[in-house]
């Protein structure tokens, strides 16, 4: 099957998505909405077998479909448009357009790597909203999402999270042109990679909750089959019932578990310059931080597994990689790197437990991993036990607002300085086989050893 991310929730029956192209195997140019609107090919795209869940269709930068113009595709006021996409093409790439010269619309294009959604007026010239700083021609996949409520034209990467909005009204420009997948009418600005599970909601804005369920259906039905070289993914604790939460940092802050640990970012950049394989979160030393509203399972207590890799840029100094401080009482957690540049486990005002293993390097990636058990705190470092502690005092688990790259009460401190990437918590303490396991698998991938 193609991606499913639209057919699985109900935004699939909805009367207002008037076209939807999954790009499933063996029938490429259907429309699974009611529209019914049929691509025709020019210079015929290929299947491509390793699309976002399964099948999608590789454009080489010379081919593209189009739909002929039809008022379905006509805008007023708002309307949503989106696809997955996957490139490491550089330039202006057209990836949903209504438009050729002198008669254009709408669109959502990159150029060079960055994402616009470009909106025409009958007078005045284009407007347009852009994802600022953020690239997506990495090599992988990513949910670029376009929308306009009569008010603000907006962009999305990777989830609900608003990257950019331009504020503009007008009588937007709807023309005669064909509607084309993977370049322009006129035959200009094709498109190199691959795309997916293409959508246009007319009379419809999705709202930040939809793109953030869209997001996340799609990452949690990707089960391995598109190489992203996540750590935790490729093993079988990606379903293990005690996972209570799981931070890949893949453009934004979304929990991949059920329990919706999604995070509130503050000065956070996310890229493939930070992170282990694929993209990371780049943490500021002063005020970056990732808040996680307070949530039953979060408040560790008397077994868990806090798993992370990390990126220090700095040494010497106390840098929080986890938090759920309590502000009022003597309760809740701390998990990250103390002054000595070991791993340190402090439950507030009543210990801190330090890790009297080897220290941790600064600017070189490394796993770094503790579990609890019974009077049990094992230190992990790069795979390996770097130290077992004994100690009867368990975190009560507090039920303040937690946060990732900083501690909070009674103001933020600790600041992580540096990358983060692939954060996962356990409600239960693993073996020191699946922390190696955590550990090597990551390592293979990146050094192209294994490929999911």
């Amino acid at each position: 099957m193609g991606s499913q991310e639209i057919a699985s929730t109900a935004l699939a029956t909805d009367a207002t998505l008037k076209a939807y192209y999954k790009f499933s195997t063996g029938a490429l140019t259907t429309d699974s909405s009611a529209g019914g609107h049929t691509l025709t090919a020019i210079s015929d795209p290929a299947e491509d077998a390793s699309g976002k869940f399964g099948g999608a269709c590789a454009f080489d930068g010379n081919d593209a479909y189009y739909v002929a113009n039809h008022a379905d595709f006509n805008v007023a006021g708002n309307f949503s448009l989106g696809c997955w996409v996957k490139t490491t093409t550089a330039g202006t790439l057209q990836l949903f357009t209504k438009g050729n010269t002198g008669d254009y619309s709408w669109g959502l294009l990159l150029y060079n790597g960055i994402a616009y959604f470009v909106l025409y007026q009958a007078a005045g010239g284009n407007h347009l909203a852009n994802a600022d700083s953020i690239t997506v021609n990495d090599g992988n996949w990513h949910f670029v999402v376009g929308t306009y409520d009569g008010t603000t034209i907006k962009v999305y990467i990777d989830g609900g999270n608003m990257v950019s909005g331009t504020s503009k009204t007008g009588t937007w420009n709807n023309g005669t042109a064909n509607i084309t997948i993977a370049g322009r009418a006129d035959g200009t600005s094709y498109f190199t990679g691959s795309l997916d599970d293409i959508f246009f909601f007319n009379n419809k804005v999705l709202t930040s909750d939809e793109i953030t369920s869209l997001y996340k259906t799609g990452v949690k039905k990707l089960n391995g089959q598109v190489n992203l070289n996540p750590e935790l993914e490729s093993t079988s604790l990606r379903g293990d019932g005690n996972l209570v939460m799981y931070q890949r940092f893949e453009g934004n802050s979304v929990d991949e578990t059920a329990n919706n640990n999604d995070g509130t970012d503050t000065a956070i950049t996310y890229g493939t310059s930070y992170g282990k394989v694929g993209q990371g979160a780049l943490f500021n030393g002063s005020s970056s931080r990732i808040a996680i509203a307070d949530n039953a399972s979060l408040r560790l207590t008397s077994a868990f597994t806090i798993s992370a890799w990390i990126y220090m840029s700095d040494s010497g100094n106390s840098r929080c990689v986890l938090s759920k401080d309590s502000t009022t009482s003597a309760s809740g957690y701390r998990f990250g790197i103390h002054t000595t540049n070991k791993i340190r486990f402090t439950i507030p005002s009543v210990v801190d437990i330090d890790d009297t293993g080897n220290t941790i390097p600064v600017g070189t990636w490394v796993h770094i991993a503790l579990t609890h058990s019974g009077t049990n705190y094992t230190f992990y470092l790069n795979g390996i036990q770097n130290s077992n502690i004994s100690n009867a005092n368990n975190s009560t688990g507090g039920t303040d607002t937690g946060f990732i790259g900083c501690s909070t009460p009674p103001t933020p401190q600790y600041y992580f300085y540096g990358n983060i990437d692939d954060l996962s918590v356990f409600s239960r303490a693993l073996t020191a086989t699946e922390i190696s396991n955590l550990y090597n698998t990551n390592i293979k991938k990146y050094n192209g050893i294994s490929n999911v």
